[in-house]
């Protein structure tokens, strides 16, 4: 790659000393006279009128493996899977052609006006507040920092009027998006201390796929339910 590189820059700007191209190379001189002298020893570059240049084979030598090169990039890129457009939620008022940055909040790929770090793009149809909008030109990566799962462990035949005061500082000093319950002594506290819905089914799919995308959830769990509640990395355990 770096002699293909070396004949490319010979062949597109006066190279009259070989420090200069170094230079602009990011390599030794040592190196670039290496590359120089094996290039002239298979007659595909020479010294001539001052200058550092391309035979007529290094010409054609240059323009088939840049063909080549350019095939076999052409074939690598069309595997990747590149998102060009995408729909969001607007987290403000946007019209068409704004610059915006997405990111996620509460789980769900949010636009936002301005640039910034991270994914951006531009509002193709806009929207108020909570519209669904379609942003195209997007360039970036949308920043996931994963959401925290926390469990707090319910003991055995622990009357449950007993754990409704931990069970409500838990829920209004941990960080998280919902609620979870397993095992019926966690059912039945929750009911009496929640304020807000509790989720019953599926809570081991539901938090991996919430810490997933960055949304925290805490989890009460009678303890013997323990065994079969298989949960993400990003666990925190608290017992009662």
């Amino acid at each position: 790659m770096s002699d293909l590189l070396f004949l490319f820059e010979c062949a597109t700007q006066p190279v009259r000393r070989l420090q200069d191209a170094a230079r602009t190379m990011g390599i030794t001189v040592q190196a670039i006279s290496h590359l120089y002298r094996g290039l002239a020893r298979r007659n595909l570059a020479e010294f001539r009128q001052g200058c550092y240049r391309p035979t007529v084979d290094g010409v054609g030598w240059l323009h088939s493996h840049l063909e080549a090169l350019e095939s076999d990039m052409s074939e690598r890129l069309g595997k990747l899977n590149i998102v060009r457009s995408t729909r969001a939620l607007a987290g403000a008022r946007l019209v068409p052609t704004e610059r915006v940055r997405l990111t996620l909040k509460e789980g769900l790929l949010t636009a936002l006006p301005g640039a910034g770090d991270g994914s951006q793009g531009r509002v193709v149809r806009g929207g108020r507040a909570g519209d669904i909008v379609e942003v195209q030109e997007l360039s970036g990566i949308v920043p996931i920092l994963p959401g925290s799962v926390t469990i707090y462990t319910l003991p055995r035949r622990e009357p449950v009027a007993r754990m409704e005061g931990a069970a409500r500082r838990a829920i209004s000093e941990t960080e998280h998006g919902w609620v979870g319950a397993l095992g019926l002594e966690a059912v039945v506290l929750l009911r009496r201390v929640s304020p807000t819905p509790v989720q019953r089914f599926g809570l081991a799919e539901a938090a991996q796929e919430s810490s997933r995308l960055g949304v925290p959830c805490l989890l009460f769990v009678s303890e013997a339910e323990l065994p079969r509640c298989s949960l993400p990395s990003a666990t925190r355990r608290r017992s009662r």
